[in-house]
């Protein structure tokens, strides 16, 4: 039945010399039977294709509603209303209000921001019954599209968060922060202009103490470092609940992902009744930090007095009376993989970590790490930095340890150790020079290689006793055993012993913070002609400057020995393969140039054969 009602064509509205309001078409409807009742009531109002400005002046206050003062009372009607309760103002409420094609220009001298709002289609459904409302919107915010449904009523005639139930939907495609860049401005780390977000989010409560809050897609694509860098997409998506009886927040999950590098999830809930506490589970099947870093590096650093939307701040002192913050409890259970931070792969992280007052503990902590195991008990005190762990390495690639941080090829093996770490995160001291560090460790089935094969030596003092287990370049060994201090900036080694093929070494030394070596080995050669031979081998100078060496001292007595030809040189030229009797003066000259080529490639002279350039006078 059509209902009788208003129609004006062309409505126009001026402030002044400024038209504020232009609609082209306005349709009110009237409800005929409160008409019959001798009741004035407005059923519907329609308005299609118009503009509307609404203008802030710089003062902060908005002339246009100082033009309407004489409704004072018709506002306070509305108040009154209000306060009576949802029923009342419900029957105050036309039942269907309709926009077609309403554009609205917000202007903003305050805060010196202009933006436009178009109303594709708006229609607002009130039930006056069932005290439902049902909202379909269809719009953009400066030219950005985005589309809003939503179904809500109340249980009770009365405003509480218990009564109310909704379900309600918001997504917007392709929305471009140029478009909005007195909000994105805040984002003072990042660039923002070529972005573009995919959102869809959802709301919805349908029991008295129960509401659901979920991201179901939020993908920001182009969005870049201030230096250009593109970041990978970046998506979220989350479920949670808020449980209002139980003062209570449960995280159903939280999926965050970074193009191909990361896929982390998350759950568990945040407890806000005492003890308040934070108990979350964290998961990944791939974990990239570094790639990780620029958006958090992005999205963390923001000024929000860069936007004009924040220019009102409020501005708080903290009494130095307060009374103490009391910080949550904060559990989280890891289980990571495929993880890689600061350019390390770690193939796993479990465990617990655990945060009381102040105090950021891990008891059980295993980190999968060079192709073993590291597990890990300890404490971290947040207000000083002072971090105390101990751990349990097994099956440690070495090489590959020591190539994380050098490219210098320096050990092959498997690695197994008990340490104990002390360190001050906050120090501003070099690492190595406020670090503690104790360990006893193992090491099986690998080479000695390059600058730290000190048995390199013996390739060539090797040819003189005749022994052929050294082979220059790399030692091969079946175990080392020992242990390292690190303090005030200067390394340990203690009770070192090392077995190898057809060898054994044991030894000690101090290596310094500025690379400063003071190390010496004892070299065994056992099982030769019955007789066991100790050579002395010194690591004395500068890495990477001075090479080991054999002791000189011990040289010299062995060349003085051989010279002599009493027992010394009959013990070398038996070791030789040589009868001291058959021709000494042979071995004593072997034994010479041997030693000269020694000296030569370890110290540094020019071996005896090589020949200085002639010089003309």
């Amino acid at each position: 039945m059509p209902q009788p009602g208003l129609k004006i064509q062309g409505l126009l509205i001026h402030d002044g010399e400024l038209k504020i309001c232009k609609i082209d078409e306005v349709f009110i409807s009237f409800d005929l039977l409160a008409l019959f009742e001798r009741e004035f009531s407005i059923r519907s109002v329609s308005l299609k294709d118009g503009n509307l400005v609404i203008e802030r002046e710089i003062d902060g206050q908005f002339s246009l509603a100082s033009k309407f003062k004489s409704d004072a009372k018709e506002i306070q009607e509305g108040r009154e209303k209000i306060e009576e309760g949802p029923k009342a103002l419900f029957q105050f409420l036309p039942k269907h209000v309709f926009l077609d094609k309403i554009e609205i220009v917000y202007i903003d001298n305050y805060l010196q921001a202009k933006n436009k709002l178009t109303v594709d289609s708006l229609e607002i459904f009130f039930d006056k019954k069932d005290l439902a409302t049902q909202i379909l919107l269809e719009a953009s915010l400066n030219e950005n599209h985005f589309a809003l449904e939503s179904n809500t009523f109340l249980t009770q005639d009365q405003w509480s968060i218990e009564s109310l139930h909704t379900k309600t939907s918001f997504s917007a495609n392709h929305f471009e922060p140029r478009k909005m860049s007195d909000l994105f401005k805040v984002f003072t780390h990042g660039d923002t202009e070529g972005s573009s977000l995919d959102l869809a989010l959802s709301l919805k409560k349908e029991s008295p103490d129960k509401l659901q809050i979920n991201i179901e897609k939020l993908t920001w694509k182009g969005l870049k470092t201030k230096k250009g860098f593109l970041i990978p997409e970046l998506s979220v998506s989350t479920s949670l609940n808020l449980l209002l009886n139980e003062s209570k927040v449960k995280l159903e999950k939280l999926s965050i992902g970074n193009g191909n590098h990361t896929e982390l999830r998350i759950s568990g809930y945040v407890n806000f009744q005492e003890p308040k506490t934070i108990a979350l589970k964290v998961e990944s099947e791939k974990f990239d930090l570094d790639k990780l870093q620029p958006v958090v590096d992005v999205l963390s650093k923001i000024e929000i007095n860069q936007s004009p939307y924040f220019k009102q701040k409020i501005a708080t002192q903290v009494s130095a009376k307060q009374a103490k913050i009391q910080h949550p409890l904060l559990d989280i259970a890891l289980d990571m993989r495929k993880m890689k931070i600061a350019g390390q792969s770690i193939s796993f992280l479990r465990g617990p970590v655990l945060y009381r007052e102040n105090l950021l503990s891990f008891d059980g902590l295993s980190v999968g790490i060079f192709d073993g195991k590291v597990l890990t008990t300890g404490n971290l005190i947040l207000s000083t930095g002072q971090l105390h762990a101990q751990a349990y390495l097994s099956s440690i690639n070495v090489e590959k340890a020591i190539l994380s941080g050098t490219s210098d090829q320096l050990l092959k093996g498997t690695l197994r150790s008990d340490l104990v770490v002390d360190l001050n995160t906050k120090s501003k001291q070099p690492i190595m020079n406020q670090l503690n560090l104790k360990s006893k460790f193992h090491i099986e089935n690998g080479y000695l290689l390059g600058y730290a094969n000190f048995v390199r030596p013996l390739a060539e003092i090797g040819k003189l006793l005749n022994f052929d287990g050294a082979k220059g370049e790399s030692t091969e060994f079946e175990s080392i055993d020992g242990e390292v201090a690190i303090a005030g900036g200067r390394t340990t080694l203690r009770q070192f012993q090392m077995k190898g093929v057809g060898l054994n070494a044991s030894g000690a030394g101090i290596y310094s913070e500025d690379g400063k070596i003071d190390m010496k080995f004892t070299v065994g050669l056992s099982g030769m002609v019955g007789k066991a031979v100790k050579l002395p081998i010194i690591y004395k100078g500068f890495y990477g400057q001075n090479l080991a060496y054999i002791d000189p001292v011990w040289l010299a007595s062995v060349y003085a020995g051989t010279l002599m030809g009493g027992p010394a040189g009959t013990a070398l030229g038996s070791i030789m393969g040589t009868k001291a009797s058959d021709n000494v003066d042979k071995t004593i000259n072997y034994a010479k140039d041997r030693l000269d080529d020694i000296s030569g490639f370890f110290f540094g002279k020019k071996r005896l054969d090589e020949k200085e350039p002639s010089s003309k006078k």
